[in-house]
């Protein structure tokens, strides 16, 4: 640091005291994107577009809101959304019973007592299985909607099984992998095991 740069500071600290050790407003073109943009390009983001698109890219939600593309990354990075992800997560499910469905897993979420959760898997409600469980008085079963088990908080264990083990992963044999998920699952549960909290509030996403 040189001796100017120093004088420079001490002499702020002594007209304005802590407040001259703060950065001065700086110089240049104030900012352009509206808090009405921002929320216009995480609409977008979260709806599928017309004209036979199959998804949005930044380019075209940047052309339809009126700003740049490097804009638009940036809002979408912030409030961490993918606009070619969206029938993937957000995709619209054929299930009749979605609305009832998707309440009914989030409120056992929210208040979990003894059940379990289950996706629409056809071996789910295979005859065997409905028999077995017919004797389990304890024991129900809540399906997710169909095309929509990202509902079940049991898909996120499932990847980070997948990234910790599965994932570049090289066996000889059939019985190597077995063993290495179960040691993995044993590991899991005696260091890391704990339930998921479910942080979602219910408020819309944020365009600050």
């Amino acid at each position: 640091m040189t001796r100017p740069i120093v004088n420079k500071w001490r002499q702020r600290f002594r007209r304005l005291r802590l407040a001259g050790l703060k950065d001065a407003a700086r110089s240049g073109k104030p900012a352009t994107v509206t808090a009405s943009q921002k929320a216009m390009v995480i609409q977008k983001a979260c709806e599928k577009p017309d004209g036979g698109y199959t998804h949005w890219s930044q380019r075209r939600i940047g052309q339809q809101v009126g700003i740049s593309q490097t804009k638009v990354q940036q809002i979408l990075k912030k409030a961490d959304l993918k606009p070619y992800k969206i029938e993937y997560w957000c995709g619209k499910s054929p299930d009749p019973e979605f609305e009832q469905r998707m309440f009914n897993i989030v409120g056992l979420y929210m208040n979990p007592p003894e059940n379990v959760i289950v996706d629409n898997l056809a071996i789910h409600k295979y005859k065997k299985v409905k028999e077995w469980l017919a004797g389990k008085r304890k024991i129900k079963l809540h399906f997710t909607p169909t095309y929509c088990s990202w509902l079940n908080q049991v898909e996120i264990f499932f990847n980070m099984l997948s990234k910790d083990v599965l994932k570049g992963g090289v066996w000889k044999s059939v019985e190597q992998p077995s063993a290495q998920l179960i040691e993995y699952i044993k590991t899991y549960n005696q260091t890391k095991a704990k339930p998921f909290a479910w942080t979602y509030t219910g408020n819309l996403l944020s365009v600050s």
